[in-house]
């Protein structure tokens, strides 16, 4: 029988970048992603981080018209994918809900804001979801307290946490002093209202 000859493994710490020819160590060296590495056999690329940098950033301006104008055709192609790729994102990175979890809190709430309950097709705007920003006695920091309207959100709730503060508020409007302001003085404004002022007083209408 013929021998067999023991191989040796052989442990690659350094490696050649095929752009500078210089040899470096492999921490120098940008890692292969793992859809890369199904036809490759090196977990490293060939050129090192700084020559990688470097070749990308020459193709980046050699290409970049190309790019915007390939990026610009394909969002005008495709808007409703983008919009909806973009709300995707922007509810799984910022509040970690999917969009059937989004969905299922619309439906539970019968697709009206919370407060003042007005349904969604009065809003341009998808509903809002409320989280509280830091911890308070009833609720605890970052747990999601359900969807409102823009308006309810920013000029009404706004990062107020304390509801006691909400019941004076509804006491103070139901009470008076029994003193009265003379009809004379009571007089319309005639400063032009702002465009902000307009859009609140239909929002509330």
């Amino acid at each position: 029988m013929k021998s067999r000859k023991n191989k040796k493994l052989k442990i690659q710490l350094t490696k050649t970048c095929i752009k500078c020819k210089i040899e470096k160590p492999l921490e120098e060296f940008v890692k292969r992603s793992a859809r890369e590495m199904l036809n490759r056999k090196t977990p490293y690329r060939n050129y090192c981080k700084e020559c990688d940098t470097k070749r990308r950033q020459e193709q980046y301006y050699e290409n970049h018209e190309e790019s915007l104008r390939k990026n610009r055709e394909w969002y005008y192609n495709n808007k409703e994918k983008s919009k909806s790729s973009s709300r995707r994102l922007h509810l799984l990175r910022r509040y970690g809900l999917s969009e059937d979890q989004y969905d299922e809190l619309l439906e539970k709430q019968d697709y009206k804001c919370t407060i003042c309950e007005r349904g969604v097709s009065h809003f341009k705007k998808r509903l809002s979801v409320d989280h509280a920003h830091s911890e308070s006695e009833h609720v605890p920091e970052g747990a999601i307290r359900g969807l409102i309207c823009n308006f309810c959100n920013r000029w009404l709730i706004g990062r107020h946490i304390d509801p006691k503060r909400f019941e004076n508020a509804a006491k103070y409007l139901m009470q008076h002093t029994g003193l009265f302001v003379p009809a004379k003085y009571i007089r319309p404004s005639k400063r032009k209202k702002s465009k902000t002022s307009r859009i609140r007083k239909k929002i509330i209408e």
